[in-house]
C-alpha cells in the first residue's frame, strides 16, 4: 500500500457565490400593490483559487503519482470540502436579504402609491 497510496493536507482559498436568476422573476400588479415572485436563491458557483493551493504533509506514492490527475483530484476534494464546511443556508439567507434590498431600491418610489411585496419561491 505504501507504494501506491498518496495523502496530503492542503490549504486553499475559495469563493462561494449565491444568488437568484432575475430573468425568472414574475410579477402580479394590482391597484394597491406590486408583487414580485422571485425564484429561490441558489448556490451559483464554488470557485477554488488554484493559485492559492498549498500542499503540506505530502506522502507521495512511488508508483501512483501523476501531477495533472492529482491536481484535479485535489480541486475536487477542495470543492467537496467547501460544500461540507461552508454554511450554505446562511449564505443563501444573506443573498435573499440582499436581493430583496436591491429590488426595493429599484422599485420603491417608482410604482406610485402601490406597495411592493417580494415573495421568494421555495
Amino acid at each position: 500500500p505504501i507504494l501506491t497510496k498518496k495523502a496530503f493536507s492542503m490549504v486553499y482559498r475559495a469563493q462561494v457565490t449565491a444568488g437568484v436568476d432575475l430573468s425568472k422573476v414574475t410579477s402580479h400588479i394590482t391597484e394597491t400593490e406590486v408583487v414580485l415572485i422571485v425564484p429561490a436563491v441558489e448556490i451559483q458557483d464554488i470557485d477554488i483559487d488554484e493559485t492559492s493551493i498549498q500542499f503540506y504533509d505530502e506522502q507521495v506514492a512511488l508508483f501512483n503519482w501523476t501531477e495533472k490527475e492529482d491536481t484535479l483530484d485535489a480541486m475536487a476534494a477542495a470543492k467537496a470540502d467547501v460544500e461540507e464546511q461552508v454554511n450554505l443556508n446562511e449564505l443563501k439567507l444573506k443573498a435573499r436579504t440582499q436581493t430583496e434590498t436591491i429590488l426595493h431600491g429599484l422599485f420603491d418610489g417608482n410604482i406610485g402609491e402601490r406597495k411592493l411585496r417580494v415573495q421568494f419561491a421555495q
